[in-house]
């Protein structure tokens, strides 16, 4: 392919206004990337090129001098980036040439641009990205508001690239580097190993510094001071050096999960007409010792292969990094090669395996063979294939980049190629000529003068499947989209596990769904600091992610790596195609498998204060009472019930009975109920009594004391077990009267997760008949009707499930 001049390629970046549709990196994405030390692992099978903004956020407020952050990807490395800036009502943007930070071979780098301008306002910002091959792929439009009465009191961002966490290495020196950003911009790093601290002048890029250590652990304390003098963003990282045998580096090679033996078969890529390119096969080299590898990029002794991603970084222990071969047989008959990785495994050096495969003339038959793609993706014909998004009329642009293949063994010759819509343009050259195994790009540029849904069909006019078509999307809208989603499923927690659960929820329109995982109890976030899913204040994100959602449709996030038995908070935003994003994120209580708690849910709403009030108004003018509430807790052994009345309960020798079921489905009605339930005297124990001791929390006012209540399983048949606590004589009863509490075991209730409990209350006068006998002990009603004072249920259905 043609290659371009960096004024041909500044003339481009002048000439495209617009975006893509393609998927922004958020902040937490770009700080792993530059903070891991991932520039070695990461590689796009994506023949089209990716760019992303990692600040300034959408709808940032940002000083009239900020820097703009971001990253690039491309197959064959990074030519050029450019940054546009444009004030809202303007219609040619300022363009600024970013700087690349790293090597531009690498298939991903991180770009900076410093941006400047005069007046306050709204301004849209993007990124154009320039790859070796000469493919341009845009950012999707951000809207930042400048204002010059910004104040910076923000501590600058730090990073540590290397070491990595929990690195062991070598006692002696120790280079420490990492990366820096600051809104204001970044004067001074500060990194501190035990009582040494090492002062750095910050020059923009990469910061490094050395420290000569001994054997032990250290931990390495890293921050930075910006141009307004705020100091902080402290960050650590704790490595472990010594000078004993035995430390050492050990290579290990892998195709997809299987490892490949030192000198063994490595691949076989079977049978492919000759002279066209078969599939990117990924290999994965790894350190597996517990010291630095130093590898070469891997190398093959075999024109018919050939080898991308191919580098010579090191790795540390524990990390590895990815490299492809592909198949491209220059003739016919069995191919075969030898990859060769030289590195310091004093065991393996060098590593070497053996690949093959055979080339074919598909008996002497010659014919082209269209392959069209977008990315990977391969494009069929007559097929609907790609959706351009969302653009503003007559200011919104957006552009798609295709390829076009020749899989065949002859040329493919592309007489035309041409759009139907007057909203779409490309160009091509006609009567383009393309060598058996080649490929060439064709770039759709969208650009509408009308708001609506546009249709159109791309027609590539061939001598194979003639005429291969495919149709494309795009819509346009005439304002800026400044209303934020609703969750149209409030999000939840399913599938918990000892490490892990499942996070669901569904928002009204296309767009994102942001999480984070923080500690139980830990300070509440915004909605940015959910969809930056980093560190914020004093608190540590523990997990976070995004997944890209369809309008209402239910979204499953899978989140690993917890600790069993754990509480956490999860907090959720959604975020619409246009960067608008929920203003308040959603909470959700999830505790993990192993040492569980229970909590009740009450009506399908966890209640802050146990319970609700209710009533219960007896008919009997010897014993009305009022009950305030029924509270329920527990503590994963033990169930506390409690009732609170607004009338004295132990007047008249007033009987409180908590009936209750307990089963996955609850039968209906009410427990029967006949005569006045006592204690009588001379009862005697019985067996099925199960008795439960004190409860130790207190709700306030006088109730101090420790009630105690009993539990009598049901042997009448009815479907319902019975609570009874006798009101004279204090027994479960407070100070002033008032209060009745008492707590079961979990286990011998048999209430485990998944179960339901339903509540009966009732409230009886006693008269004469109570016996002030220690409990537990028998219960029998007598045939004294009357003096039921309400057989009106109070009836709760808890569901308990594990949180």
């Amino acid at each position: 392919m043609r290659k371009l001049s960096i004024v041909s390629l500044f003339l481009i970046a002048l000439g495209v206004i617009g975006c893509t549709s393609l998927n922004d990196l958020t902040l937490d994405d770009f700080r792993d990337l530059i903070g891991d030390n991932n520039s070695t692992n990461f590689y796009s099978d994506d023949i089209v090129p990716s760019i992303s903004i990692a600040y300034p956020t959408n709808n940032m407020t940002v000083q009239s001098t900020f820097e703009l952050l971001g990253f690039a990807a491309g197959e064959k490395g990074i030519e050029n980036v450019f940054v546009f800036v444009m004030k809202t009502n303007a219609t040619v943007p300022t363009v600024i040439p970013a700087v690349i930070e790293g090597d531009g071979t690498n298939q991903l780098v991180t770009f900076r641009a410093a941006v400047s301008v005069l007046n306050n306002g709204y301004f849209y910002v993007w990124a154009q990205l320039h790859d070796k091959e000469g493919e341009v792929v845009n950012t999707p439009q951000r809207i930042v508001y400048v204002s010059s009465s910004v104040v910076d009191n923000e501590a600058p961002l730090i990073t540590i690239q290397s070491p990595a966490a929990n690195y062991v290495g070598i006692s002696g020196s120790l280079q420490v580097s990492g990366t820096a950003y600051d809104v204001s911009g970044v004067s001074m790093i500060y990194v501190k190993i035990g009582s040494t601290t090492n002062t750095i002048p910050y020059e923009g890029g990469s910061w490094s510094t050395v420290f000569n250590l001994g054997d032990g652990q250290f931990t390495i304390e890293a921050w930075g001071k910006d141009n307004k003098n705020n100091s902080g963003g402290n960050v650590f990282r704790t490595v472990t050096l010594t000078n004993a045998p035995g430390l050492e580096p050990v290579i290990t090679v892998y195709r997809g999960t299987s490892a490949i033996n030192n000198g063994g078969a490595g691949y076989n890529f079977g049978s492919l007409l000759q002279n066209t390119s078969g599939p990117w096969i990924s290999f994965t080299v790894s350190n597996a010792g517990n010291n630095d590898l130093t590898v070469s990029a891997p190398q093959d002794n075999s024109s018919d292969f050939e080898i991308s991603n191919a580098n010579a970084n090191p790795l540390l222990p524990g990390q590895k990094k990815v490299f492809y071969m592909s198949f491209y047989p220059k003739s016919s008959g069995t191919k075969n090669a030898t990859v060769t990785i030289i590195n310091n495994d004093t065991d393996r050096n060098p590593f070497t395996f053996t690949v093959t495969g055979i080339g074919t003339n598909a008996g002497g038959v010659s014919a082209p063979d269209i392959k069209v793609y977008y990315g990977s993706a391969a494009v069929l014909n007559g097929h609907y294939t790609n959706d351009f998004g969302t653009f503003l009329t007559n200011n919104g642009t957006g552009s798609k980049v295709f390829k076009i293949s020749n899989a065949g063994n002859t040329n493919l010759v592309l007489s035309s190629v041409y759009e139907n819509s007057v909203y779409y343009s490309c160009t091509f050259p006609s009567g383009y000529s393309l060598p058996a195994g080649a490929s060439t790009n064709v770039n759709v540029q969208f650009s509408p003068s009308a708001a609506g849904i546009h249709w159109a069909t791309l027609t590539i006019n061939n001598n194979d499947e003639n005429p291969f078509e495919f149709l494309m999307k795009a819509t346009a809208t005439n304002g800026i989209d400044a209303v934020p989603p609703t969750f149209t499923v409030s999000p939840y927690s399913a599938n918990i596990a000892s490490s892990s659960f499942d996070l669901k929820a569904a928002i009204s329109e296309n767009g994102k769904i942001y999480y984070i995982v923080i500690t139980n109890g830990a300070t509440a976030p915004s909605s940015l600091q959910v969809k930056n899913g980093i560190n914020y204040g004093a608190v540590t994100v523990l997990k976070s992610g995004n997944v890209s959602v369809s309008a209402s449709s239910l979204a499953t996030m899978n989140i690993t790596g917890l600790s069993s038995g754990a509480d956490y908070d999860v907090y959720a935003v959604g975020e619409d195609g246009a960067f608008n994003v929920i203003a308040s994120p959603v909470k959700v209580d999830v505790m993990t498998v192993g040492g569980q708690k229970y909590t009740m849910i009450i009506d399908g709403t966890k209640d802050a204060n146990w319970a609700n009030a209710f009533s219960v108004n007896g008919t009997n003018t010897l014993a009305p009472v009022d009950i305030m509430k029924l509270y329920a807790a527990n503590d994963g052994t033990n169930l506390y019930l409690a009732v609170d009345s607004s009338d004295p309960l132990a007047s008249w020798n007033r009987n409180l009975l908590v009936f209750f079921q307990i089963d996955d489905t609850l039968s209906a009605g009410t427990p029967s109920l006949s005569g006045e339930a006592h204690f009588g005297s001379g009862d005697t124990w019985d067996a099925n009594w199960k008795p439960t001791g004190a409860i130790f929390f207190k709700i306030g006012g006088s109730e101090t004391w420790k009630g105690t209540f009993a539990h009598k399983v049901n042997t009448s048949g009815t479907g319902w077990d019975n609570i009874i606590v006798g009101a004279t004589g204090n027994h479960g009863i407070s100070a002033d009267n008032l209060f009745v509490e008492g707590k079961f075991n979990l286990t011998s209730l048999s209430l485990s997760a998944g179960k339901k409990i339903k509540f009966y209350v009732v409230i009886t006068h006693q008269w004469n008949e109570y016996s002030d006998s220690s409990l537990p002990m028998t219960y029998t009603p007598d045939s004294d009707v009357n003096n039921v004072s309400s057989h009106t249920p109070v009836i709760w259905t808890q569901n308990y499930t594990i949180k």
